[in-house]
């Protein structure tokens, strides 16, 4: 199980500048990761070796949800070491 949050988008790319520092990646066998664009305030699901967007997400729990459904499972989940909204 992973546990991912907001803040593990918060921190901006300094090579890739509008981006999320941190990308989660999916089970390898998708070929999928997510990053934050923040240009946008969008979280976007895209495909590792083409860089290529294939889905884009408002909030991270809609991110969150497919995911799980890509994956199959439910490994994924939104849980904060912080106090912040998305606090489970």
């Amino acid at each position: 199980m992973a546990r991912v949050c907001v803040h593990l988008f918060a921190e901006e790319d300094p090579r890739n500048k509008g981006y999320s520092l941190v990308e989660y990646d999916l089970k390898s066998i998708t070929g999928l990761t997510l990053r934050k664009n923040h240009k946008r305030d969008k979280y976007e699901l895209m495909k590792i070796r083409e860089q290529e967007v294939v889905e884009t997400f408002f909030t991270l729990s809609d991110a969150v949800a497919r995911i799980n459904q890509i994956e199959g499972k439910d490994y994924t989940f939104i849980r904060c070491e912080e106090k912040c909204q998305d606090a489970n």
